[in-house]
């Protein structure tokens, strides 16, 4: 049986169809049909519009099965469609088929069922179809063949065959719609491309059109001016035409010296023509600059006078002047009034010919003006009788040089034979006979040419990434505008501008625009009046960065023609390199054997240094010996191949060394991992040199002004006397001096003295020479004067951010003398047992840490919480802390300290606080400035003399009458302010109380000559504030934050403590992260777990002892801990695994390996310190000044709340006691007693602490894991 198929356009239907029945495969399509079918196909024209009459004609061809795709032509009102669409494949039985009708955008929808269709008629039957009656059986009844036999296909195939379904006809509508859309936005945008670049093609011919016509009009308009002249001349008229070609009746008239004023000139030429009695033969007499030898004349033309007439006239004037020897005033007594024909360019192309050559003869050989012979009509020069250049006459050879003019030429070969000297020293001396080489694109014709000119220019501009600057006349009006730039950028307004702006584009130049003030300042000055000027002169450049165009008004008249000037200004490398370091700081080693001395001064300590140290190297890769010697092949031999090998020998060495340094970092070696760091280099210098070149500052000046002003001493120094009694003390021993020592760090920079702790160290190893060094010690406290190179600090720059954006993002760090170092840190051991801490605030002493200044941070916040305190905090900035502070106030703060056996002390401290001089590092150069206030910052008493400072200034402050004492809704607050350094945390009862508290502070500050930044301060309210809103600092509005930030922890009411480790554990992974060539490396997996434990577990756990655990956040250390360890480890997915089973088994994975190398979870390790803290803070409590952490855990504890719940008193609010829910905790783990009488007893204490981490710590596994798997 022949399948029959039957296509109809439903996209165009209007008519209910009946059910269609057809023998073999059926497509429903909008405009286009294709099919397929195993055999070959009968189709039937079927009509989408019934009642019209409408019939498309098909055309197709049989497909392959396994192929649904068949391309098909449609015929259409006579225009042939290919499409490719997808196809519908039905079962070879007979299939129903429900009606359809058009829905939106002409997709047709199914309606309801109808009739079905009778068996199709045959070819010869005609186009009618039959349509059942009333024996029409419903779809999807069973439907027997002709024969009553069951269908032979529905027999082959499954029963389960579904036939046509609705959703895979509405699969097919869409597919078609989508496939239909893109083809038809493809055609769209086709047709827009085309269309686009048509129009430019049309607006680029219009645009030349546009052009031709101007040019047209303006040469009518010339005509019409001759002819008005020609219609004005009459007899005696003087009237000429100043536009004709070549000006036949040009004159010149010279004999002045070059530089002759051109009014004097003009005078004195106006006498002379009188003494002639020739004033009236011409018509116009002028100087084309300000100072000139020469003037210029055009003679009167006399009516019906030719060009020949005219010519013999003017050489009868020339020689009646020239006859008449008439000398001007400024004349010299040589010369007198010559005069001479004007030339055409060409033939004063061929005297410029003419006379450069000669010149060139007298600039190699002086003596030689007799042997020279030349014809500047000809442009020919003899010498010693031979023709060396001519430019009428025909090159003797072709190695000669070519001139300017047309058929010009220069041997060089002969000239330099006769002049006795070589070639090139010829060539040489004619190139610099003219050494402006210059372009110029011509006047008066089309863009085209302009642009073809233009275009050649560019061309002679090579690839180069040096700065390329532009400056010349572009022959057209340039016309600015800031719509894309706010410093101008050129608008094209004639086609000849657009064809600039093109072609200096395509070589990467870009116009500069001038000021904007000059915008529209004309460049061009014509010489006739009443003409105006336009800017036609302008600037291009790249590489660079150039200054805006200044155009000098009027100094056309200096220069002597018809345009202005145009300048501008640009940095310019001029190829000499920074001047080198005065001082080399990197850390330095000991190289050879010390002698034993007897004595020692810095001068011995600066010598043993230059001798026996040297810089220690780095750890940068290095060729092997066997690459070098490849290199060495190639270089030898040259050859392409040798270059290769030597090239990928290097590369294969660099990856191995690469891949050895990761090991060693994961193995824990330290030093192969502070390699592995990203060095600091200088790429922010990038971004603050555009900062400055913003700011209009050079940057190196910039830099070394801000800091000048930054180290000068505002006022004049006043140094406190001693007011005690003078003892000499007590004199230093060598157990000081060894402690000092021992306190000393190696691999450290050095000093401009090159001496370097190792050094020292090293020399103190000999008893004798630790003696003698003792002796230097002693002899200096006892006022020997400092060594003067103790008083020069080398300061390196430091940026506070990746971007800086001025000298006020920097951070001087001082690397100062070691042998100072070592005395300092013998003077600060003593003078700390006399300086004690001032109160609870300042947690950067002795015996306080952060964690202090953090725990008692978090449980102001805690309390704000609990008892809805309304608190606000402030965290004060102080701006350039370390390097503003008073110097003398702090001597007087040591001078009130300490007793008087500390006198030769005091007077070491005043010497130290002497006037210095900082060597200022710069990525530009060094510099030296005088340092007269400040604490050096990377000296050893820096950070114990400003924290004491600090804290002298706010124990001052809280002592001011008008300072907030209490707060009211929490008196028994022993607390409201904390230090660490300059770090301030203030908290009040309310803005005003904190506004008043920020005021004080502020100005006892200024007395030790620091400054408050309120810019950089912050501001944060409790929810329960009873002031909310924006609060006023020094007139800056200050917009409440979102939370405070603590340590770079964000703190904020109501307190979360579940959240707290969230800022560590983004740590922990930003450091796994940003090391995983170490953790990933091939090194043995206990060195890398060693790594691990240090690296990653020290920037989860940093902050932990002052944090209360919860079991929430202690099980989240843990998943991160063993995800982070199972990616040290080395799991990987099998290709048969599910990302489940795959994250148990990676987990459990490093569960074991945890625990098979006896490491310590994370919840583990916190449990311990937050145990070992709580016994810290309750012991320090009972000294004479506990810090700020153990004054703030011992408000509102579980006893207090114990004791005043029977009086009565409840929580404003509903909360979670996580605090109370502690401390049952910790009285259970400390056997039922008070937590706080347990841990007075430090061994008690530390046999508890098992017990509360088995009470507290999170189970190891779930239990539903009974062995441990592969």
């Amino acid at each position: 049986m022949q399948p029959t198929v039957l296509a109809a356009g439903l996209g165009k239907c209007n008519a209910r169809l009946p059910k269609l029945r057809a023998a073999g495969l059926l497509l429903f399509g909008l405009t286009s049909f294709a099919f397929v079918a195993p055999a070959p196909i009968r189709i039937l024209q079927v009509p989408s519009k019934f009642r019209q009459g409408f019939r498309p004609r098909l055309a197709g061809q049989t497909k392959e099965p396994r192929r649904p795709r068949m391309a098909l032509k449609a015929v259409d009102g006579g225009f042939d469609v290919l499409t490719q669409l997808l196809t519908l494949s039905l079962a070879m039985s007979p299939a129903v088929i429900y009606d359809f009708l058009p829905g939106p955008a002409g997709i047709p929808i199914p309606v309801d069922d109808g009739q079905d269709l009778e068996a199709i008629p045959s070819e010869g039957e005609g186009q009618d179809m039959a349509v059942d009656g009333a024996d029409a059986r419903r779809g999807g009844h069973k439907r027997a063949t002709d024969s009553g036999a069951p269908s032979p296909t529905r027999a082959r195939g499954s029963g389960a065959d579904p036939g046509i379904t609705l959703a895979a006809i509405r699969d097919l509508l869409q597919e078609q719609t989508r496939s239909l859309m893109d083809s038809h936005q493809q055609d769209l945008l086709d047709l827009k491309t085309a269309t686009f670049k048509e129009l430019t093609g049309i607006k680029k011919d219009v645009r030349k059109h546009s052009d031709f016509i101007e040019q047209l009009r303006d040469s009518q308009e010339k005509m019409e001016d001759r002819l008005k002249n020609l219609e004005q001349r009459g007899q005696g008229s003087v009237a000429t035409t100043t536009s004709e070609a070549g000006r036949p009746n040009l004159m010149i008239l010279g004999g002045w010296p070059q530089d002759t004023q051109k009014d004097t000139l003009l005078g004195e030429l106006d006498g002379c023509l009188h003494q002639l009695n020739l004033q009236g033969t011409f018509e116009d007499v002028f100087c084309t600059g300000p100072r000139r030898g020469f003037a210029m004349a055009f003679v009167a033309m006399q009516p019906s006078e030719t060009g020949v007439q005219l010519k013999r006239r003017m050489i009868t004037i020339a020689q009646q002047i020239q006859n008449a020897n008439i000398q001007a005033p400024s004349m010299e007594s040589s010369r007198t009034l010559k005069a001479t024909l004007g030339k055409s360019k060409h033939e004063r192309l061929i005297s410029n010919h003419t006379g450069k050559t000669k010149r060139l003869i007298l600039t190699i050989s002086p003596t030689s003006l007799g042997a020279v012979e030349t014809e500047y009509s000809a442009g020919n020069v003899w010498f010693h009788s031979k023709l060396v250049a001519s430019a009428t006459r025909p090159g003797p050879h072709t190695g000669c040089l070519p001139g300017k003019p047309e058929r010009s030429w220069l041997d060089a070969v002969l000239l330099a034979k006769l002049l006795k000297t070589t070639q090139a020293l010829a060539e040489t001396a004619s190139c610099q006979a003219d050494p402006y080489q210059m372009e110029s694109l011509s006047t008066g014709v089309n863009s085209d040419v302009t642009a073809d000119e233009l275009r050649a220019v560019c061309k002679l501009l090579p690839p180069t990434l040096l700065p390329v600057i532009m400056l010349g006349h572009f022959n057209t009006k340039l016309r600015w505008t800031d719509a894309l730039d706010p410093q101008g950028d050129l608008r094209p307004t004639e086609a000849r501008s657009e064809y600039v702006l093109s072609e200096l584009g395509n070589v990467g130049l870009q116009m500069k625009a001038p000021t904007k003030a000059q915008w529209d300042t004309p460049t061009s000055r014509p010489r006739r009046t009443k003409v105006q000027g336009h800017q036609i002169d302008g600037g291009a450049y790249k590489n660079c960065r150039l200054s805006p165009l200044l155009i000098e008004v009027d100094s056309f008249k200096q220069i002597g023609g018809d345009h202005d000037r145009i300048s501008c200004d640009f940095p310019l490398r001029t190829g000499e390199s920074t001047p080198p370091p005065r001082a080399i700081t990197r850390p330095r080693y000991v190289t050879g054997k010390l002698p034993s001395l007897d004595k020692v001064d810095q001068k011995t300590l600066q010598d043993l240094a230059k001798k026996c140290t040297a810089p220690r190297p780095g750890l940068r890769y290095r060729d092997p010996s066997e690459v070098k010697d490849l290199y060495a092949k190639a270089k030898q031999t040259g050859a392409e191949h040798d270059w290769k090998v030597a090239h990928k020998a290097r590369r294969k060495a660099q990856e191995d060394w690469r891949n050895t340094r990761n090991q060693r970092a994961a193995d824990g070696h330290w030093q192969s991992y502070r390699s592995l760091k990203n060095p600091g280099g200088n790429e922010w210098t990038v971004y603050f040199v555009e900062a400055a070149e913003e700011a209009k500052q050079e940057p190196k000046r910039w830099t070394v002004q801000h800091f000048r002003t930054l180290f000068q001493k505002t006022e004049p120094r006043d140094p406190p006397r001693w007011n005690k009694d003078i003892d000499t003390g007590n004199h230093f021993t060598i157990e000081d001096l060894r402690q000092a020592l021992h306190k000393g760090k190696t691999n450290k920079a050095v000093g401009e003295d090159l001496v370097s702790f190792e050094l020292i160290s090293a020399l103190c190893e000999d008893d004798a020479t630790e003696q003698a060094l003792l002796s230097w010690m002693e002899r200096l406290r006892c006022g020997e004067a400092l060594p003067r190179e103790w008083l020069r600090t080398v300061v390196t720059l430091l940026p506070k951010s990746d971007k800086p954006r001025g000298p006020k993002d920097l951070r001087p760090i001082s690397v100062g003398a070691s042998a100072a170092k070592v005395f300092g840190t013998m003077l600060l051991r003593r003078t700390r047992r006399y300086i004690r801490p001032a109160g609870a605030s300042q947690c950067a002493h002795n015996g306080r840490q952060t964690a202090d200044y953090l725990h008692a941070a978090i449980k102001s916040f805690s309390l704000d919480t609990e008892w809805h305190l309304g608190l606000s905090w402030c965290r004060i900035d102080i701006q350039k802390a370390f390097d503003t502070l008073a110097r003398d106030r702090t001597l007087q703060l040591l001078r009130d300290n300490l007793p008087p056996e500390m006198f030769l002390e005091y007077r070491c401290w005043e010497r130290l606080f002497y006037e210095g001089t900082a060597l200022l590092k710069t990525p530009w150069g060094d510099e030296e400035i005088p340092q007269g206030r400040g604490i050096r910052q990377g000296s050893v008493e820096s950070p114990f003399l400003f924290s004491i400072a600090i804290e002298m200034a706010l124990k001052t402050a809280t002592e001011h009458a008008e300072w907030p004492k209490t707060i009211p809704s929490i008196p028994d607050l022993p607390l409201a302010e904390l230090l660490y350094m300059d770090d301030t945390l203030l908290w009040a009862a309310s803005r005003d109380d904190m506004i008043t508290k920020y005021n004080i502070l502020k100005a006892e500050l200024a007395k030790w000559g620091l400054r408050v930044n309120p810019e950089k301060t912050s501001y944060y309210h409790s929810p329960y504030s009873t002031t909310p809103g924006d609060i006023t600092l020094d007139g800056q509005v200050i917009k409440p934050a979102t939370n405070m930030t603590v340590f770079g922890i964000p703190l904020l009411t109501p307190l979360k403590p579940s959240t707290l480790m969230d800022t560590a554990m983004s740590k922990a992974s930003k450091k796994f992260y940003g090391n995983r060539h170490i953790f990933l490396s091939r090194a043995p997996l206990k060195g890398k777990l060693r790594t691990f434990r240090t690296l990653v577990g020290g920037s989860a756990l940093w902050y932990c002892s002052a944090v209360s655990p919860s079991n929430q956040a202690l099980s989240g250390m843990n998943t991160l801990q063993l995800e982070l360890l199972a990616k040290t480890i080395g799991f990987r997915r099998k290709s048969d695994e599910t990302w489940l089973d795959f994250r148990t088994r990676s987990m459990r994975g490093a569960r074991h390996v945890l625990h098979s190398h006896q490491m310590e979870r994370w919840s583990t390790i916190w449990l311990q310190r937050f145990w070992d803290y709580k016994g810290h803070i309750a012991r320090a409590l009972d000294r004479d000044s506990p810090p700020a952490s153990s004054l703030m855990d011992s408000v509102r504890t579980l006893e207090w709340w114990t004791e005043k719940q029977r009086d009565g008193i409840r929580h404003p609010g509903q909360f979670f006691p996580y605090h109370t829910n502690e401390e049952k905790a910790l009285n259970r783990a400390a056997g039922g007693t008070p937590w706080r009488q347990a841990a007075r007893d430090a061994t008690r204490w530390a046999q508890c602490k098992e017990t509360w981490v088995n009470s507290m710590d999170v189970a190891w596994a779930s239990g539903r894991q009974l062995a441990i798997g592969p």
